[in-house]
C-alpha cells in the first residue's frame, strides 16, 4: 500500500473521504507482530494524509476474524485496535471500530457474514456499509463546510 501511495495513487484525484481498512493480512498467521502491524497502519494513514491533504480519512479498526473470540488472529486484531483507538493520527484522520457488528452476543462470527471467518460475504459488506455510512456522511458534511467556506472567502 505504501508503494502504491508513493507511486502516485492520488496524483489524478483527491477524494473528499478516504476509507482505510487494512491490517488483517499483517496479523494473519502472525506474519507481523501487533506492534509492526500498528506501525504499518500508522505509516499508511500518515502518507495518505500527506499525499491527499484536503481529504478526510476514515480509518476502520481491523475486522474480527476467526470463528471464536479465542482465535489468535482475533486476539491480535483486538490488541491492534485498542492501540489504534488511542493514537493521535492527525485532525483529518477519524478512527472507527465497527467489528462488533459482525459478532453475535457470545462473540462468534456468523458464517452468513464471513463464510471463512475472514472475508466478508455480500451480507457482510452490507453490514459494513451500514456501519460506516453515518460517519462517511458526517465527513462529507465537513468537506461541504470547507468548500462553502472557500467559496465565501473567494467571493469577497
Amino acid at each position: 500500500i505504501l508503494w502504491r501511495i508513493k507511486d502516485g495513487y492520488f496524483r489524478s484525484s483527491e477524494p473528499e473521504v478516504i476509507v482505510v481498512l487494512i491490517g488483517t493480512n499483517n496479523i494473519k498467521e502472525q506474519r507481523n507482530s501487533s506492534r509492526e502491524t500498528l506501525e504499518g497502519i500508522q505509516a499508511v494513514v500518515s502518507l495518505i494524509a500527506q499525499e491527499s491533504p484536503s481529504s478526510e480519512v476514515l480509518l476502520l479498526g481491523i475486522l474480527p476474524c476467526g470463528e471464536t473470540p479465542q482465535d489468535q488472529q482475533r486476539i491480535d486484531a483486538t490488541a491492534v485496535n485498542a492501540k489504534l483507538s488511542l493514537c493521535d493520527l492527525g485532525d483529518r484522520v477519524h478512527y472507527l471500530d465497527v467489528g462488533s457488528r459482525f459478532l453475535s452476543a457470545d462473540g462468534i462470527i456468523s458464517s452468513e457474514v464471513m463464510p471463512d471467518y475472514l472475508h466478508l460475504s455480500t451480507k457482510g459488506y452490507e453490514k459494513l456499509a451500514d456501519a460506516i455510512e453515518p460517519k462517511v456522511a458526517f465527513l462529507l458534511s465537513i468537506q461541504s463546510n470547507k468548500s462553502n467556506g472557500r467559496i465565501k472567502a473567494r467571493s469577497h
